[in-house]
């Protein structure tokens, strides 16, 4: 799940929004399939600091550029659970690296420090997407997914 004032891309030009500004029925830009898709449902949580639930799923934050050159474009803060798409060194000699899921709180992110609640958006779309927030390729959910251990 995706943290409230991250910049989701709505167009091929590149326009943002910020996630909590989406509404169903709203188009989303696919930097997969260049194209935009309809969100399909939206649903958020909020978490507080010192709450029992906060010790699992407290946001991890993602610095700018750590995973590649304006990759993500700003910190990024998400869930320590969600999929991301990122490109992983190739194992052979082939120059284009291979492209690789990876849960957020495996790559080099540090839990967000605040004292403040924070909400969360889960961003629902009819087929297996992703979004593409701050250049960071962030896996969409489908609705099959509520019912799925992907959601939980």
């Amino acid at each position: 799940m995706i943290v409230e004032d991250t910049l989701i891309t709505v167009s091929a030009r590149k326009a943002e929004r910020r996630v909590q500004d989406l509404r169903i029925a709203d188009l989303v830009y696919n930097p997969l399939t260049q194209t935009c898709d309809e969100i399909a449902d939206i649903l958020s949580r909020e978490v507080l600091p010192n709450s029992p639930e906060a010790d699992s799923i407290w946001p991890k934050v993602i610095p700018a550029g750590s995973i590649a050159p304006e990759r993500p474009r700003r910190d990024l803060a998400v869930s320590p659970a969600q999929i991301l798409m990122t490109l992983q060194a190739s194992a052979t000699d082939q120059p284009i690296p291979s492209v690789v899921e990876v849960r957020a709180d495996s790559l080099d992110a540090t839990p967000m420090s605040d004292s403040r609640p924070v909400r969360y958006y889960a961003i629902f779309f009819d087929q297996p997407r992703y979004l593409d927030a701050s250049g960071v390729l962030a896996r969409a959910f489908t609705l099959e997914d509520v019912t799925s251990d992907r959601f939980r």
